[in-house]
């Protein structure tokens, strides 16, 4: 199961590049150290990487996007974005770090001084950073980047574009759904949540619960891309959990899904919609049972901003 879903990780890894690539190198992003205790230099986890810097204010061309920080004492600081300007087609947006925790008391200040002086001029630092063994580095991913894909879905959801949020009735083909009809609403800009629902049959896979009615509701979160990002998405990644009735085990089960969707023209009323998955079951038995999903299928919009 835990291979399973590192694949999926890293497909949500390739979907965040994919977003990344797309934004316009005017674009600036401006990060501005606040907390008056935060110990330069500052290093932010961001969707470029790990970035340093050793100034109060950092200004960085092109999109970025910022999951966290730590100073140099390595605390955890709290990202704040303070606000998202549109100019001339590009976006300016502003981050404040503050302190996420409580100051530093006699402790935390005998750590902060060891710590300061493994930097020599540069701000480079001297200590390994090797030391966690790349299982656990691996785990961490796994656990993180769902996180951090709600979270950029979260923070993007404030920005308008074209198309979102929209209503789709969807028809499809899956080993989880069946043939199946699917009802689905996203909410926000340029990320935000999906909520959907549906019903389907198996009549060509013949699996093993294909004479019961299947049925299906979840939630999600999505992230729009294509076109001028910052004014017309035509295309989505969405990170789905549903539960239902499936025809792939008995009795009811849970899957997870990562779904890509690409509209056509103008208006974008009409597109289509392809994903993977992996499936937990059966709810009733002793041991669950895990299976893969894929699924593809054509989307109609019935609303879109």
């Amino acid at each position: 199961m835990d291979k399973y879903c590192k694949y999926i990780c890293v497909m949500c890894i390739i979907v965040a590049n994919s977003i990344s690539a797309a934004a316009d190198e005017n674009d600036q992003i401006i990060v501005n150290v606040v907390g008056k205790d935060i110990c330069l230099p500052v290093t932010p986890d961001t969707s470029k990487g790990k970035i340093t810097f050793y100034d109060s204010s950092y200004t960085y061309y092109g999109w970025l996007q910022i999951y966290g920080a730590e100073d140099c004492s390595g605390h955890k600081i709290n990202v704040t974005s303070a606000s998202t300007r549109h100019t001339n087609g590009s976006v300016i947006a502003t981050y404040n770090l503050t302190w996420l925790y409580r100051q530093y008391d006699e402790v935390d200040d005998e750590e902060y001084n060891d710590n300061y002086d493994n930097y020599d001029d540069t701000g480079y630092d001297d200590s390994s950073s090797f030391d966690e063994p790349l299982s656990e580095s691996a785990d961490n991913i796994v656990t993180e980047i769902p996180g951090k894909f709600v979270e950029l879905a979260d923070r993007v959801s404030d920005i308008d574009v074209n198309g979102y949020p929209y209503g789709a009735l969807s028809v499809g083909m899956s080993r989880f759904y069946g043939e199946f009809v699917r009802f689905s609403a996203k909410f926000g800009g340029m990320g935000g949540f999906n909520m959907f629902g549906g019903v389907g049959k198996d009549w060509i896979f013949g699996l093993e619960n294909s004479d019961k009615m299947a049925w299906h509701i979840g939630i999600g979160a999505y992230i729009s891309f294509g076109g001028n990002w910052a004014d017309e998405c035509n295309q989505a990644v969405t990170l789905n959990v549903a539960i239902g009735e499936t025809p792939l085990v008995v009795n009811k089960a849970l899957a997870c899904e990562l779904t890509y969707e690409y509209f056509f023209g103008n208006r974008q009323r009409v597109g289509l919609f392809g994903g993977l998955g992996f499936t937990l079951g059966n709810f009733k038995a002793t041991d669950p049972v895990i299976d893969w999903d894929f699924q593809v299928g054509i989307a109609f919009k019935l609303w879109t901003k």
